[in-house]
């Protein structure tokens, strides 16, 4: 828990998190002079840490205020109920939305991009300048919605670290997969990051967390999670946003793709790959999410790989057809064989040369490894990122457009919004350029040198 300490005035000045003890960064949290509610200036373009490169206010998108770190704070929420109130399930067994808001929010979105892409297409700018809006996200950013599937990282990751023995370290990994999937369930879409925008935060047990996205395009973002002094993991990885559209735009796959590490004190490494978010009923239908595809682990060192499959096509068991239901083997993989074939069922997998044991359970139930109970929804409370209260300018809590929204004013989201995206279109620009520039130097000083007899690397 973060202790906070009070000045005279009753302002928060000081907290201890983790045994650390710093000043609050109160930036940009107090209006500059004579302002709307909630906005920070009525002549200045930008709060002090946006991304945003401009010398011109405008009216239409004025400058929020940053949220204090006291309202920041407000714990997430940990009970099922709580984090599943936008969801029900039917009776064919998904997760559908039953939240009246959010459904009307999602109408005519897709009338609205074609509405905008003729409209770029007559003034030259093209599709890539359509401006999703924001009526369909929530006050998040992409880099705190990786850390909700992380929110049982402390309790799998401590047992892992408490026992020697690795087959058991790759159960409490795939019981860390499962567990999680519910957690991140939300229909609402996230802010995309922006290029070397960060999150830093903790988990109360004193895991501390760094997100920072990488690359703009692809959209790659990189994170790392380090466990207290007793259990000191490390997880780490980069992850690429993708999503693919099918069924005329019904339906829409999201994949959060590339290699994702555990490592323990004593230098166990186990790979991890994330299943599929499934969302159906874009157009027409019921509004569902599913979580689809399938979860991977390896471990390189002694040969071993867990598989879990999600709704599986054809199950083995017939207590596992249900779209929330899984299952999945541990096993001795057979080296040198390829997997050729996509993953639809447990008879799909093609590089098991000896079965170790079975795994079943549902993401809204339990999780079952040979006759174990690992897992309980009901019975293991998950852990929410906590975040810092002392943070690079890059951090997600200072985006306008996420602001904004947060303070239920979805018109200057919006005008904030498609700024920030054409200064990124705008950077992106710059460095192409600047890549060429320097391309261009390289060959120029090569060219000159080779005639010299010799080569300089000073451009590498």
């Amino acid at each position: 828990m973060a202790e906070i300490a009070q000045d005279f005035a009753g302002e928060s000045c000081q907290t201890d998190i983790l045994g650390e003890i710093k000043d609050i960064d109160r930036t940009g949290q107090d209006p500059e002079d004579i302002a709307e509610e909630l906005a920070y200036s009525s002549s200045i373009p930008a709060p002090p840490y946006s991304f945003l490169d401009s010398k011109k206010y405008d009216k239409k998108a004025p400058p929020p205020l940053y949220i204090r770190f006291e309202d920041l704070n407000i714990p997430k929420p940990v009970e099922k109920d709580e984090i599943l109130q936008s969801f029900f399930v039917n009776e064919r067994g998904y997760l559908e939305c039953s939240d009246e808001k959010i459904k009307e929010a999602n109408k005519g979105v897709i009338p609205f991009i074609l509405k905008e892409l003729a409209k770029n297409l007559l003034t030259g700018k093209g599709i890539v300048a359509i401006s999703l809006p924001v009526r369909i996200f929530q006050p998040k950013s992409l880099l705190e919605r990786i850390l909700d599937a992380c929110s049982f990282v402390p309790i799998f990751f401590k047992k892992a670290c408490e026992t020697t023995d690795e087959l058991l370290r790759m159960k409490y990994i795939l019981a860390f997969i499962v567990s999680g999937m519910y957690v991140s369930a939300d229909l609402r879409k996230p802010f995309n990051p922006i290029l070397g925008e960060t999150l830093e935060g903790y988990f109360k047990d004193g895991s501390k967390i760094y997100v920072e996205h990488i690359s703009h395009h692809p959209p790659i973002s990189s994170y790392l999670i380090e466990g207290p002094p007793e259990y000191a993991y490390r997880m780490y990885g980069s992850v690429e946003f993708k999503a693919n559209v099918k069924n005329k735009g019904n339906v829409i796959n999201i994949f959060f793709e590339g290699a994702n590490y555990v490592e323990f004190p004593d230098k166990h490494k186990i790979e991890i790959h994330y299943p599929t978010t499934r969302v159906s009923g874009l157009v027409w239908g019921e509004r569902t999410l599913n979580i689809d595809g399938t979860g991977v682990i390896i471990d390189h060192k002694n040969g071993t790989k867990g598989v879990v499959v999600f709704h599986p096509s054809k199950p083995r068991h017939d207590f596992t057809v249900l779209p929330t239901h899984f299952e999945g083997v541990l096993y001795k993989q057979e080296v040198g064989v390829e997997q050729k074939k996509e993953i639809a069922s447990l008879k799909d997998i093609a590089d098991i040369d000896e079965e170790i044991c079975e795994l079943h359970g549902n993401v809204l139930g339990e999780l079952v490894i040979d006759g174990e109970i690992f897992w309980e929804l009901d019975k293991f409370t998950p852990y929410r990122y906590c975040p810092c209260p002392w943070v690079l300018p890059s951090d997600s809590r200072y985006r306008e457009d996420l602001l904004w929204l947060q303070y239920d004013n979805q018109k200057y989201s919006q005008e904030w919004k498609c700024k920030l995206e054409v200064q990124q279109r705008h950077d992106k620009k710059m460095r192409v350029e600047g890549e060429k520039k320097r391309e261009k130097l390289r060959k120029k000083l090569q060219k000159k040198n080779t005639k010299k007899g010799y080569f300089s690397s000073l451009f590498g």
